[in-house]
């Protein structure tokens, strides 16, 4: 669970109940919700992942998602990697089967345990380091990663934040660093699970609190900063989870981070490959 997102909502639970004391119109109020999310879900949504962790394990299964398995096929050994969003732990364990070096990243402290247990020996050896939190403020070191792995966890980022994620994952990534990220497609809407929104977000029924952003192409181009270039999408579908193996459409992006020249205006020497 995120710290920083319990007092973000915490904070905001406080200021409602306090315009609520003054006899603010509803409608304020309701604004304030739409777009901060409601404080209670939101507390409720990251109580919920820490249970589901704990109580369904392994809810993925254990091989590495396409993400994880296109760094694997396109970054050399001995790369540095950044999990975001690494839950468990496949992509990680994956990656450093493969002689990377991974730091993972995630909210829920239930699936950071779990991963630290997975590979005890590589936290030792310092080829890994798991950490719980939010992305956005996480204290890494910049332009010392080749590549960034994020499977499934865009579309659970707050709209206002997408676009500063983004521009933290440039800053992180060495020159022709690859950012490597699925989310689910605007296709994806199930009204049988879901209570839409509005045209690009929906709510879990049963998960109160469990916002889903959709993505299409012009999504992604609007929060992809200018650092970014040779964008490649593909639409891939995969199960929900091993409880629900229900079909859920995905839309995978690959893309690579300028070179200083590119940054410059000069054309590049060489172009990297990234698919």
């Amino acid at each position: 669970m995120s710290n920083l997102d319990i007092i973000e909502a915490t904070i905001l639970q406080e200021a409602i109940k306090i315009l609520t004391s003054k006899d603010v119109e509803t409608g304020t109020i309701q604004a304030l919700k739409d777009h901060f999310g409601d404080p209670e879900k939101i507390i409720q949504s990251q109580q919920t992942w820490n249970k589901r962790y704990a109580e369904e394990g392994h809810m993925w299964g254990d091989n590495p998602s396409i993400c994880g398995q296109t760094l694997i096929q396109l970054l050399p050994e001995k790369s540095s990697v950044i999990d975001l969003g690494c839950g468990y732990g496949r992509d990680t364990i994956a990656l450093l089967a493969a002689n990377h070096r991974v730091v993972a990243i995630d909210n829920s402290q239930v699936a950071v345990n779990e991963l630290e247990d997975e590979i005890e020996d590589y936290l030792n050896n310092g080829k890994a380091f798991a950490l719980r939190g939010n992305f956005i403020h996480a204290p890494l070191m910049k332009e010392k990663f080749a590549g960034i792995s994020s499977h499934r966890t865009m579309h659970l980022i707050k709209p206002n934040q997408m676009k500063r994620v983004m521009n933290s994952a440039a800053s992180m990534l060495q020159d022709n660093g690859l950012l490597v990220m699925t989310a689910r497609s605007i296709e994806d809407f199930n009204p049988k699970q879901m209570n839409k929104i509005d045209d690009l977000t929906a709510e879990y029924k049963n998960r109160p609190g469990h916002r889903l952003h959709f993505f299409n192409e012009e999504r992604y181009d609007s929060i992809l900063s200018k650092d970014f270039t040779n964008t490649q999408y593909e639409a891939i579908e995969e199960q929900e989870c091993e409880r629900n193996p229900i079909p859920t459409k995905l839309l995978k992006v690959v893309t690579r981070k300028k070179s200083e020249t590119e940054n410059s205006n000069i054309p590049p020497t060489e172009e990297l490959e990234v698919g």
